[in-house]
């Protein structure tokens, strides 16, 4: 993860499917294992990882809790069948600060 962090990267993450995970920040390097899951199939899951690490760093969660989160939220994708979608893993309550000058200046 270090070898691909770049000019001005804060954060790397690695997936790594079946073998799990690593994130590369300010902290240092983190890694989780994938969680268990019940392969019905795996179309999303990379991309449920990915959503719940953003979510979890935008929302200011340690680095071992939110990679936890996320593998525990990409088993439960694997649950279903093709890229139907179900109910976020997640609270969202309300609007996250660090987001609303990217969805202001879209809406312009």
């Amino acid at each position: 993860a270090g070898e691909v962090r770049g000019p001005g990267a804060t954060w790397v993450l690695v997936t790594r499917g079946g073998a799990g995970a690593l994130l590369l920040g300010p902290a240092g390097l983190f890694e989780v294992a994938a969680s268990p899951a019940e392969l019905v199939d795996t179309l999303g899951a990379g991309d449920t990882f990915i959503a719940r690490t953003l979510y979890g760093l935008v929302a200011g969660e340690a680095p071992d809790v939110l990679l936890k989160a996320a593998a525990d939220a990409a088993a439960d994708t694997c649950r279903y069948v093709g890229a139907v979608g179900h109910g976020a893993p997640i609270a969202l309550t309300g609007d996250v600060p660090e987001l609303r000058p990217a969805r202001q200046a879209s809406m312009a």
